[in-house]
C-alpha cells in the first residue's frame, strides 16, 4: 500500500497501527527509508496530552442510562484477564479504547509492533526529520465531541464489549492485520464501510474529517522538494473521502507504487 505522488519526490504509505510480534512485512514496505528525508505521521501518540481527553472526574457520565451496567461488564471482562485497573473517570468511548488496548497483548497484537511505530523508530535512528499531520489530541478531541450527544459513545462501548466477549473482536483485529499484510484493498475498503455504517457519529470525524484536514497540511509540504513519506492508517487510504481522494481534490495526483 505504497503510492507515489506524481511529479514530486514524495510518497504515501498506507500503514497499520497494530501488528503481532515477528510479522513478515509486505514486500512494498520501505524497510530502509532510502531516499526519504522527512517522514510525516498522523499524530504524536507518544505525547501524553491526549490522555486527558475523555476524562470526567465528576462521574456525571455514570448516571447516564446503561452506563453503570456497561462499566460493570467491562470490569468483569478485564478481571477475567487478571486486570483490575479502575476506569470510572473515563467516558464510555474512552473506556472502549482503554479495554481494547489492555486486551491487545492477550489477542496477540500491539501498538509497539505496529508499522507506524516501526517506521518512526527507523526514521529517528536514521536522523530523518519527523513531523505530524495533526496535533496529538486531535483524534480524541473529535471523538469526545462526536460522542457527547450519544451517551458518550455508549453504543460503541457495548459493541466492543460484546465483540470481545464473543471473540469477534479478536477476529476483527486479526482480519485487519491479515488484509494489510496481504495488501487486500478490497477487504480494507469493506472494513472501512462497515465502520462508517455501524458508527457514523464516530468514524466520519475520525476518518473522513481528519483525511480532509490532513490533505490541507500535506499540500503545503508537497510543494517543496524534500522527499517526504506520509504515513497514514490504511483505512484512511480506501473508500469515499479517503486521504487520496482529498489530495486529488487539492490537485495532488497519486499512483500505486
Amino acid at each position: 500500500m505504497l503510492w507515489r505522488i506524481l511529479d514530486s519526490p514524495h510518497s504515501i504509505l498506507g500503514s497499520i497501527h497494530i501488528l503481532p510480534d515477528g510479522a513478515l512485512l509486505p514486500s512494498w514496505f520501505p524497510g530502509d527509508l532510502v531516499g526519504v528525508q522527512r517522514a510525516f505521521f498522523e499524530s504524536d501518540f507518544r505525547n501524553p496530552a491526549a490522555g486527558a481527553i475523555g476524562l470526567d472526574y465528576s462521574a456525571a457520565h455514570l448516571q447516564w442510562p446503561g452506563v453503570a451496567d456497561a462499566y460493570k461488564r467491562g470490569e468483569a471482562l478485564l478481571a477475567s484477564y487478571g486486570i483490575k485497573d479502575p476506569f470510572d473517570a473515563l467516558r464510555p468511548w474512552r473506556v472502549a479504547f482503554y479495554i481494547l488496548s489492555r486486551l491487545m497483548p492477550f489477542i496477540g497484537v500491539s501498538h509497539e509492533k505496529g508499522a507506524d511505530n516501526l517506521l518512526r523508530t527507523m526514521a529517528e535512528a536514521a536522523n530523518i526529520e519527523v513531523g505530524f499531520l495533526e496535533q496529538p489530541t486531535r483524534a480524541f478531541d473529535l471523538l469526545d465531541s462526536s460522542c457527547s450527544s450519544v451517551s458518550g459513545g455508549l453504543p460503541f462501548l457495548e459493541n466492543v464489549l460484546n465483540s470481545l466477549i464473543s471473540g469477534e473482536g479478536a477476529s476483527d483485529l486479526h482480519r485487519i492485520v491479515h488484509a494489510w499484510l496481504k495488501t487486500d484493498l478490497a477487504d480494507l475498503a469493506a472494513l472501512h464501510e462497515e465502520k462508517l455504517r455501524q458508527f457514523p457519529f464516530m468514524f466520519v470525524p475520525l476518518i473522513q474529517q481528519r483525511n480532509h484536514e490532513w490533505a490541507g497540511v500535506a499540500k503545503k509540504l508537497v510543494g517543496d522538494s524534500k522527499p517526504t513519506l506520509f504515513v497514514v492508517g490504511s483505512l484512511h487510504t480506501v473508500g469515499a473521502g479517503s486521504f487520496l481522494e482529498e489530495l486529488a481534490a487539492q490537485g495532488i495526483r497519486c499512483s500505486k507504487a
